[in-house]
């Protein structure tokens, strides 16, 4: 199983995209072994995220993608200051007017796109198409062949109908 992860995650290096499904019965260390993959991941120059969808949680909307792209931005506030410029002007780039869609639910962001961030009001775009498009273009800037992006999700049984139709975005 671990050397079909590090296949993925070759793939995934190359500029492929990959979805990975880990099932199994309960405690026979389905997410342990995603956990492998970290060390591979990180020593390669890409990033790892995760986020756990909680059965207590399961209306919340992203209740697990929220927090796995808030470690992202942690991530890179923990950078030096060119390296967090250089997302600044990255992100600033691929975002444009729908950056305030995305602080919204990751308040941190706007530490790194620098100036007063704000939601961009086109009453001609539907809310929901604008969050998919902002969310869509911030993880194409981070997941590049450069620095491939990992993202786990632990116990995707209990996502929510929003968070499934997210993955299924970034699957496609």
């Amino acid at each position: 199983e671990m050397a079909r992860l590090s296949r993925a995650f070759e793939r995934a290096s190359s500029g492929e995209r990959e979805l990975l499904l880990v099932t199994g019965y309960a405690g026979v260390g389905k997410s342990a072994l995603v956990h492998e993959v970290l060390k591979p991941v990180t020593a390669t120059g890409g990033i790892f995220i995760s986020g756990k969808f909680d059965q207590l949680n399961r209306n919340v909307p992203y209740s697990a993608l929220t927090p796995a792209f808030r470690g992202l931005v942690s991530q890179v506030l923990g950078e030096r200051d060119e390296v967090v410029d250089m997302w600044r002007i990255r992100l600033n780039q691929v975002l444009g007017d729908n950056a305030g869609v995305l602080a919204s639910v990751i308040p941190d962001l706007a530490l790194i796109l620098g100036e007063a961030v704000h939601a961009c009001e086109d009453a001609a775009v539907d809310p929901r198409l604008r969050f998919r498009m902002a969310f869509r273009d911030f993880l194409a800037a981070f997941a590049a062949t450069e620095h491939p992006l990992v993202l786990f999700l632990d116990d995707l049984q209990w996502a929510d109908a929003a968070s499934i139709e997210l993955i299924e975005l970034i699957a496609r």
